[in-house]
């Protein structure tokens, strides 16, 4: 088999998996193994320091977001608007933010622009702490970065728990009471 036949067919199994890991909501740790060198598999975890994180805002401004020395736990919610998993999600995402201040919630967007009539639609108000950026995946060390993807961030900016995926009631359930204490 040429090389490119392979490279073509791995590429789909990839494609795939990650179909999969999105309804399933598990980790991309159900790759062969064999096949695993080929990707690039998500090194954030629970434990890991995030950095300060850059985008830009529905203005087109750049913005700085620090996630240390805070009062409270953070959720960032990583979304794209062209993502079916992340339309179903935002219910869960909006649970949670019914609960918290709005300086605890930080709205990633993957396509590196902010689109405030998607925004809207999903009721995420103007004063919300939105980011777009097409590089979210390097800042936050996952490549490529799934969506929809839930990170819960400790007020020292260590990531108590990361999920891909729909949430489910049980996870929702579990976050809010995590973001309230």
């Amino acid at each position: 088999m040429r090389r490119s036949t392979r490279l073509l067919l791995l590429g789909l199994i990839g494609s795939l998996t990650a179909c999969r890991t999105q309804v399933k909501g598990s980790r991309s740790s159900s790759i062969p193994e064999k096949y695993q060198s080929v990707y690039h598999l998500p090194t954030l975890r629970a434990g890991v320091t995030l950095n300060d994180i850059t985008g830009s805002n529905s203005l087109g401004a750049p913005v700085h977001i620090s996630l240390a020395n805070r009062t409270h736990s953070s959720l960032l919610f990583v979304s794209s608007p062209h993502c079916p998993f992340c339309r179903i999600n935002f219910h869960n995402w909006r649970t949670l933010k019914s609960g918290v201040s709005n300086d605890q919630i930080v709205w990633l967007d993957t396509t590196g622009t902010v689109d405030a009539l998607y925004l809207k639609s999903y009721g995420i108000s103007s004063d919300s702490r939105v980011l777009a950026s097409s590089d979210f995946s390097s800042q936050l060390g996952i490549d490529p970065l799934p969506t929809p993807t839930t990170i819960l961030v400790s007020p020292r900016g260590v990531v108590l728990w990361i999920g891909s995926g729909v949430l489910s009631d049980e996870q929702v359930k579990s976050l809010g009471l995590a973001m309230r204490t």
